[in-house]
């Protein structure tokens, strides 16, 4: 439950999948993306929410125009549960800062994982928890 240590998260996040990795109707599948490669982008309608096994992304609003960094999603950390949680499209472009190896969960199967892998809702909320702390530590040091 150490959401901190990469080498527990990634070792947990194996077993699970080791047991599902021949059922072709898993509820959940991998997504490998490159450094530098758009998993999504703001806007893009949401059919998917992805738990981080390795690597590092960044959130960036406005980033054809106007690009301001948001913050880093790392290993354990969820991306792209706003627009599934809120039901809009996604409100920042997620880029690949490394080579990442995710975890998709489409739409139609989070609520089931969610249920049937509590140690995978705490890292939701773990996840939601954190992004609120930096939010409101930026707008505390805007104020003064």
């Amino acid at each position: 439950t150490d959401v901190n240590n990469e080498q527990m998260v990634s070792n947990c996040i194996n077993r699970a999948l080791n047991r599902i990795s021949s059922n072709e109707n898993a509820p959940y599948h991998l997504r490998f993306l490159t450094a530098d490669e758009i998993l999504f982008s703001e806007g893009d309608k949401a059919n998917s929410v992805f738990i981080v096994k390795k690597g590092e992304l960044s959130a960036i609003k406005n980033y054809s125009t106007n690009p301001t960094l948001l913050g880093t999603v790392a290993v354990g950390e969820f991306v792209g549960e706003m627009a599934h949680i809120n039901n809009e499209p996604r409100s920042a472009t997620v880029k690949a800062v490394t080579s990442c190896e995710l975890i998709e969960i489409p739409h139609s199967s989070l609520d089931t994982v969610l249920f049937s892998k509590p140690n995978w809702a705490k890292a939701l909320i773990s996840t939601l928890s954190k992004r609120l702390k930096i939010s409101n530590s930026n707008l505390a040091e805007k104020k003064e």
